[in-house]
């Protein structure tokens, strides 16, 4: 069984949702980067590290958890909070990575994270970024998505790379080896018509979304 680590973020997290999406999971190592804790704290879950400059998570939340190991790092750094625990994941043997908590009123926060499953291919831990609406990959070779298994209705595929040659395969809007660049829309909002959907990159790379209204 993979080593799969679950990351908590201080972004937003509809805690119903979130209940239900975590129930019948099962994570080798639960990091919460600073204000992640609060959401572990309302979902009832124990983390094993805290980590971040600790700036987001109320005194009366930390002290709960005093006993939980805590790596802490200034206010003032060069990587966010969620880039840290990424890194600390695949430091202590994470092969892939769940991120809830990554998306949320802060945009900036929100595309950083989205940019750093990019992360995944280099270190081997695939980053996989969730909230109530919407499943977040990168890829740059081969995806395939069950129908019965899809987040959500619609499936857009957006260039990570500044262009992109992809196939997309069992889609209602079919590609052959279409180039596709930043910038077009073209490839927004697709649906899956059988079976499984398949996404193949020839060359660059794309970040893609599994999305429900």
């Amino acid at each position: 069984m993979k080593k799969r680590a679950l990351v908590l973020g201080g972004g937003s997290v509809d805690v119903s949702w979130a209940l239900e999406f975590l129930k019948d999971r099962e994570y080798t190592m639960v990091i919460c980067a600073d204000g992640g804790l609060v959401h572990a704290d309302q979902l009832g879950i124990r983390p094993d590290v805290l980590l971040g400059d600790f700036d987001s998570a109320p005194e009366a939340v930390l002290a709960k958890y005093s006993n939980v190991e805590r790596i802490g790092f200034p206010p003032e750094k060069d990587y966010t909070d969620m880039h840290l625990a990424l890194e600390e994941a695949v430091k202590r043997g994470a092969e892939c990575i769940d991120c809830v908590g990554a998306t949320g009123t802060r945009l900036d926060h929100t595309l950083v994270n989205i940019d750093l499953l990019s992360a995944g291919e280099k270190t081997g831990a695939p980053i996989t970024i969730y909230d109530a609406h919407n499943r977040i990959r990168f890829c740059s070779s081969r995806l395939s998505i069950c129908k019965e298994e899809q987040y959500g209705k619609y499936v857009s595929i957006l260039p990570f790379s500044e262009t992109a040659e992809v196939s997309l395969s069992g889609m209602k809007y079919p590609l052959t080896h279409e180039s596709i660049r930043r910038g077009r829309s073209l490839t927004v909002s697709n649906e899956i018509a059988g079976e499984e959907g398949v996404i193949e990159v020839f060359s660059g790379a794309v970040l893609v979304f599994e999305t429900r209204d």
